[in-house]
């Protein structure tokens, strides 16, 4: 299985760039180091983070605001 997804990283990593291939690893949180060390916030580069945190900005704002809802309506029940 690992093999696989190391394969899968390592071809973005080709195809796009290895920043954007770390970037997919800290998604996944894929944290067993080969090809890259970025399966984690901690040991993900700087540069690497940043960019997920903005490219997903507007989804943990709409996840965080849904969550909201649902806690305010099952609380008020």
């Amino acid at each position: 299985m690992t093999a696989g997804i190391d394969f899968g990283l390592s071809l973005v990593g080709q195809l796009r760039d290895r920043e954007y291939a770390e970037g997919v690893q800290l998604v996944a949180e894929y944290a067993p180091e080969p090809p890259f060390d970025a399966g984690t916030p901690q040991r993900a580069p700087a540069q690497v983070t940043a960019m997920m945190d903005s490219m997903f900005a507007d989804f943990k704002k709409r996840t965080e605001d849904i969550a909201r809802e649902v806690y305010a309506r099952h609380r008020n029940g």
